[in-house]
């Protein structure tokens, strides 16, 4: 059972990247504006934080992706102060990446509330083919995972989005021997 949560988990995580990337990829501009210098139309740039374990599981994600999209690029950024960089891209409005993969808490409702977030609720709304038929991504997702997520841009006005999408759900656990 674990295994096979496991192996859901991880085509969830590619299927989300994917969605996400697909839905920005248009949106790269020319110029100076990204975290690497110039880009070109199409290039994707996706900024993540340097796993231990490293990336070699997101590129095979990113390369099966662009293999689909003509004419699409990407570019993969580590860095392992990317809570910090990515922060201070968005206040400043320049070196900003397309997608931000942080593992570590980031001040999510500073950067909801400044509006440097997009609404991702197509992305949590979007369907995949399962065995059991199309699926909505957030169907995939714990409740209070997805319910952590949905946040009104400005507390108390307006309706709940979801802003950030979870890469995973983690569990810590004691061991005692």
């Amino acid at each position: 059972m674990k295994m096979k949560r496991k192996i859901v988990s991880t085509i969830l995580a590619g299927t989300m990247l994917a969605t996400v990337a697909g839905s920005l990829v248009g949106c790269a501009s020319s110029g100076s504006n990204n975290i690497v210098g110039e880009t070109e139309k199409g290039e994707l740039v996706i900024s993540t934080y340097g796993f231990s374990y490293g990336t070699d599981w997101l590129k095979e994600i990113l390369d099966k992706f662009v293999a689909t999209k003509e004419g699409v690029t990407y570019r993969l950024v580590e860095d392992n102060n990317i809570v910090t960089s990515m922060q201070s891209a968005m206040q400043a409005n320049k070196n900003l990446a397309d997608i931000y993969i942080p593992t570590s808490a980031a001040p999510w409702v500073n950067l909801v509330q400044q509006g440097y977030l997009a609404d991702l609720s197509s992305v949590y709304d979007a369907e995949v083919d399962t065995s059991k038929g199309k699926r909505a991504v957030k169907d995939f997702m714990d409740d209070e995972v997805v319910e952590y997520y949905y946040m009104q841009q400005l507390v108390g006005q307006g309706e709940y989005y979801p802003w950030i999408m979870p890469l995973g759900s983690v569990t810590l656990s004691f061991v005692y021997n």
